[in-house]
C-alpha cells in the first residue's frame, strides 16, 4: 500500500494595519522676558496674545486660539480657551495659557508660535485669532519648536515661550487726523508722553521690581524723513514717561519714540507721523 502524503499551502496574506490617531494634550504658555507670565487680564488691558501649533514639515495648523486664565473680568469662551482647528481647545485655572488636543499618528516635530502686541491701544480686543493680525511693527513674534509624541501629553505647567520688548505707547493725543496748526503750539513746544510697561503688563516705577532707572526712553522727531532732533524722556509717573519736542516750522512730521533697558536688553518702539500747517 502506497501511503501519499498530502501537502496543504496556505496563501501567504500581508496585513496593512493603518495607525491610528491618537489625542495628545498640550499646554502652552507665555512669559514675558525679565518679568511674570501672561494671563486673561493680559487681554483685557493690553490685547490678545495668540497662539498658533502647526506641523513644522507641512505647515498644517492643529490649533491656533488666544492664551488665557483666570480673572476678575471673564473674556468669552473662544477668547479664554482659543479657536479649535481639527482640535479640543481649552483653559486651565492657573497661569494663562492655551491648551489644544492635537490628534496624531506619529511623533511630530511641531512649531509653537505667539504673537503678542507691542501696543496698548489693542486692549479688550481681538477676542478670536481667527482672520486677524497685527499690523506691521505693532507685535512681538516668539516661537520654537519641539517634539510631540502621540499619547504622551505635555500638560500641568507644559512648555512656555519667552516674550521680548516691551509694550510702548505714545500717549499724547493730537487732534484728529493728527493735523493741527503751528500757531496752537505754545512756545513752539510739542509736549509728548509715553506709555511703557513689560510685554506681560507689568509696570516701571523708580526702585521697583522693574525699575524705571534701567529704562532709557527717548524720542526722534523727524522732518520730511530726515532725523532734525532727538530728546531724552523723564519719569513722570508709573509706566509713564514724558519729552518736549520744539517745533518751529510748518511740514510733515514724525516723531519716533523708543525704549531701551540696559540691564535686560529689553527694546521696543512707537511712532506717529504729524501734519502741522
Amino acid at each position: 500500500m502506497t501511503l501519499k502524503k498530502s501537502f496543504i499551502i496556505f496563501p501567504a496574506f500581508i496585513f496593512s494595519v493603518a495607525l491610528q490617531a491618537q489625542t495628545t494634550h498640550v499646554v502652552i504658555r507665555a512669559k514675558a522676558k525679565a518679568a511674570s507670565p501672561f494671563g486673561i487680564s493680559h487681554t483685557v488691558k493690553y490685547g490678545s496674545a495668540f497662539v498658533t501649533l502647526k506641523d513644522a514639515a507641512t505647515g498644517k495648523v492643529y490649533a491656533k486660539g488666544a492664551i488665557g486664565g483666570d480673572a476678575e473680568q471673564p473674556l468669552s469662551t473662544k477668547a479664554r480657551g482659543g479657536e479649535a482647528i481639527d482640535t479640543a481647545s481649552k483653559v486651565v485655572k492657573k497661569t494663562g495659557s492655551f491648551e489644544a488636543d492635537l490628534k496624531i499618528t506619529e511623533p511630530t516635530l511641531v512649531t509653537v508660535e505667539i504673537t503678542a502686541p507691542s501696543k496698548k491701544r489693542y486692549s479688550g480686543k481681538p477676542s478670536s485669532a481667527a482672520g486677524f493680525t497685527y499690523p506691521a511693527g505693532e507685535s512681538i513674534v516668539s516661537s520654537t519648536q519641539l517634539w510631540v509624541i502621540p499619547g504622551k501629553n505635555i500638560d500641568g505647567e507644559g512648555h512656555t515661550i519667552e516674550i521680548p520688548g516691551f509694550i510702548l505707547d505714545i500717549q499724547q493725543s493730537f487732534p484728529s487726523g493728527n493735523e493741527f496748526n503751528l500757531s496752537s503750539l505754545q512756545g513752539g513746544i510739542l509736549p509728548v508722553k509715553a506709555f511703557i510697561s513689560l510685554m506681560c503688563g507689568c509696570k516701571v516705577t523708580p526702585g521697583g521690581k522693574w525699575p524705571a532707572e534701567n529704562v532709557e526712553i527717548a524720542g526722534w522727531l523727524l522732518k520730511d524723513g530726515v532725523k532734525i532732533q532727538e530728546v531724552a524722556f523723564a519719569y513722570a509717573d508709573t509706566s509713564l514717561y514724558s519729552g518736549n519736542f520744539n517745533i518751529r516750522e510748518k511740514g510733515d512730521y514724525e516723531i519716533k519714540v523708543y525704549a531701551y533697558d540696559r540691564v535686560t536688553f529689553n527694546t521696543s518702539v512707537d511712532w506717529v507721523k504729524l501734519k502741522i500747517k
